[in-house]
């Protein structure tokens, strides 16, 4: 059985790679782009504090959160649930210090 992608078979892209130059210039920009999304994911879980991961996800892709539950959030972050919770409740506490001495 041959692999599909996104619903198209390999044979499809087989031909359009043939038929049409635009698609395969397309297909090869699409490639690089993924893998430099790739190597910045990579890069970020390796260097960045779990905290400044939740604060880029909040900066760049806050629409997540209404997405998925906080298990899953706690996941892409490469955090347990329980974490997740703590940093929450410590940005929450920075961002309105009555909150500390609660």
């Amino acid at each position: 059985m041959r692999e599909r992608y996104a619903g198209i078979s390999n044979d499809a892209i087989d031909l359009l790679l043939s038929q049409s130059g635009g698609f395969g210039m397309w297909l090869r920009k699409l490639h690089g782009k993924s893998l430099v999304i790739a190597y910045d994911r990579i890069a970020c879980l390796l260097t960045a504090s779990a905290t400044e991961r939740y604060q880029m996800l909040l900066e760049d892709e806050s629409y997540l959160l209404d997405m998925f539950s906080n298990y899953f959030i706690a996941t892409y972050l490469n955090v347990t649930p329980q974490s997740l919770s703590r940093i929450r409740k410590g940005l929450a506490g920075a961002d309105n210090p009555r909150a500390q001495t609660t």
